[in-house]
């Protein structure tokens, strides 16, 4: 095959892309702000994933981890119980995707759990959920128990957010089943660092602390709803992680985060 001319792209034909599938039951992971030696996080990961499916452990060159499973049912689970601190640091986890750019620099969305209080019974459903999420961010997944409705108190849903967008701590809610308006409390199990900045996530560039935005006001039944992903590929992760703080030996430091 002869050398194209400098400056000209290469364009990679399909059939030469395979082994497809080993990446897309990869998850991506990295601690924003801090590092640990891969020889820490490997342990950690095989004590506590080894049961839940994980084949292995990656490290890239610059920060990043790819832990691949045996089937996306057991990435699935792993996500659900998350947020995972390992050694006491937060470990970000997102699937892998062909357009993921490796740069620790620019990571502008995260998928983060949040805590849904206040919601109407009706909006209990798969497109409720979606369509109330998404006024946080894109919504990817929920836990089983929000899936078959056992724990009303809240839903427990996974958005993905945007740096450039601030947090939202709560919003209303008009429905036609309702005089007054509904107010959604927001809780995030995890807050990462966001550079109000350079509007991306891990650092901050010493800016004052921005205060909490207004309440924000949607029409429950005109705003187009997003699609929520894996709400029946539930593979019987708890809600609380209760089965993922069993420690093998006692010495698995990996552990989900479910301290607020």
């Amino acid at each position: 095959m002869p050398r194209l001319p400098v400056g000209q792209q290469l364009v990679i034909p399909e059939d030469v892309m395979d082994g497809v599938d080993k990446w897309m039951r990869c998850l991506v992971g990295f601690f924003p702000g801090s590092k640990m030696p891969y020889h820490a996080i490997n342990n950690m990961a095989i004590r506590v994933w080894r049961a839940k499916g994980l084949e292995s452990v990656t490290t890239t060159a610059n920060v990043f981890i790819l832990f691949r499973f045996k089937n996306h049912a057991n990435l699935q689970g792993v996500l659900e119980q998350g947020p995972w601190l390992f050694g006491g640091k937060h470990l970000i986890l997102q699937k892998w995707d062909p357009r993921f750019q490796f740069d620790a620099d620019q990571i502008k969305t995260l998928p983060v759990w949040i805590l849904l209080k206040g919601l109407p019974l009706l909006r209990w459903t798969t497109k409720g959920l979606s369509l109330v999420a998404s006024m946080v961010g894109k919504p990817l997944s929920c836990d089983e128990a929000t899936h078959k409705c056992s724990r009303l108190e809240y839903a427990r849903i996974c958005v993905e957010i945007d740096a450039e967008m601030a947090y939202v701590h709560k919003f209303e809610v008009v429905t036609p089943l309702s005089t007054l308006p509904i107010t959604i409390h927001v809780e995030y199990e995890w807050k990462p660092a966001r550079c109000n900045t350079c509007h991306v996530f891990g650092h901050s560039c010493g800016e004052k602390t921005v205060k909490d935005p207004t309440v924000v006001m949607v029409a429950a039944e005109e705003t187009p709803p997003q699609t929520m992903q894996n709400l029946d590929h539930a593979d019987g992760a708890t809600a609380d992680g209760a089965d993922a703080n069993q420690k093998p030996g006692g010495k698995a430091d990996a552990r989900p985060d479910k301290g607020k």
